[in-house]
């Protein structure tokens, strides 16, 4: 599996300065309000946060304009 690569507009892409987040809640606030960072998932996209299924709470599920359904777990 590939690294992760960030890149603002006009720059190059470079690997991100931190590489992991030591706050679980932290790291689900940034993804859930900026959805589209989570790889194949568009701004467009709706996040429930701790969602409950049948095998425990899922930290994020996201539905794309699409309908395609993303589970993040932290």
């Amino acid at each position: 599996m590939g690294g992760i690569l960030l890149r603002r507009e006009s720059e190059s892409w470079h690997a991100p300065a931190i590489s992991g987040f030591s706050n679980e809640a932290g790291l689900e606030d940034i993804l859930a309000s900026h959805p589209s960072l989570i790889p194949g998932v568009s701004g467009g996209a709706r996040v429930r946060r701790q969602f409950p299924t049948g095998a425990g709470q899922a930290d994020l599920v996201v539905v794309d304009e699409d309908g395609a359904v993303t589970v993040v777990e932290c």
